[in-house]
């Protein structure tokens, strides 16, 4: 087999969520040919998703100095950088990530992660019951969570969720996330991704039916009293952060559905 052939290999190992399979014969390209860029790129892209990104950067600044020219490698090192809490240097990488696309007269999709364009999957009504019974089994631990985003919005708007969703996303205290992280892994929930590095929201998978959720904190600003919530990173300067400020509000309990969802 042609290295072509094997990164051809690795790719679709890759783009199947194969991604120890797609390591093994990236690492095994890069020691027979390092002078090969796919492979540098795919392994950064890779040490990402292990929360490993740092280890790439130097080589990434490297590749960079070289080949100026590739928005790819700009985009993963933003990446790294950002895992590493780097976040002005992450900004500028975006930014030269941008530049150079726009500055191809052509896409080159070689290099580049490329998704696997899917139907939708969700299925709405078996969210639905996962998502009530869910909140049941939260509420008697005394976790009070609560739809929140796109799933209130659903269920303001139709009663229901939304057909085109592709996620359940819940609201709990700030202050409860580590007990509702534990309660979540009891229920059968799995943190994914890592939560993209992210302390809040935190990102989760139902491993028996797949479907994903999101969990968001809602704390209290000191002292205006504020509600506020959004995306935060830890090891940051919290201003840094996306930070959505909301009205002070409390929760009501409410008995939609209880026999059938035992809420």
């Amino acid at each position: 087999m042609t290295i072509d052939d094997q990164i051809q290999l690795a790719v679709q190992y890759f783009r199947a969520g194969q991604y120890q399979d797609a390591k093994q014969l990236f690492q095994g390209i890069y020691k027979q040919a390092p002078e090969y860029i796919i492979p540098q790129i795919y392994l950064a892209q890779l040490a990402v998703l292990e929360g490993t990104g740092n280890a790439w950067i130097e080589r990434l600044e490297a590749l960079l100095r070289e080949k100026p020219y590739l928005h790819e490698a700009y985009h993963i090192l933003g990446l790294c950088y950002q895992q590493s809490r780097l976040l002005p240097q992450a900004s500028h990488a975006f930014h030269q990530a941008l530049g150079a696309f726009l500055s191809q007269s052509f896409v080159s999709a070689a290099a580049y992660p490329q998704p696997i364009k899917k139907t939708s999957t969700f299925d709405r009504p078996r969210a639905e019951s996962l998502l009530w019974t869910t909140l049941a089994e939260l509420k008697r631990q005394g976790i009070y969570a609560f739809a929140t985003a796109g799933t209130l919005l659903g269920l303001e708007r139709t009663g229901q969720l939304l057909d085109n969703d592709k996620d359940i996303d819940i609201g709990i205290d700030w202050q409860q996330m580590p007990a509702a992280i534990q309660a979540l892994i009891a229920l059968g929930w799995q943190e994914t991704a890592r939560s993209y590095g992210l302390i809040n929201p935190r990102c989760f998978i139902h491993l028996t039916s797949g479907i994903t959720m999101d969990v968001c904190g809602y704390g209290t600003e000191l002292p205006s009293g504020e509600t506020i919530s959004g995306l935060w990173m830890d090891q940051v300067p919290f201003d840094w952060n996306r930070i959505t400020y909301f009205p002070r509000f409390s929760l009501t309990p409410k008995c939609l559905l209880p026999e059938k969802y035992g809420i």
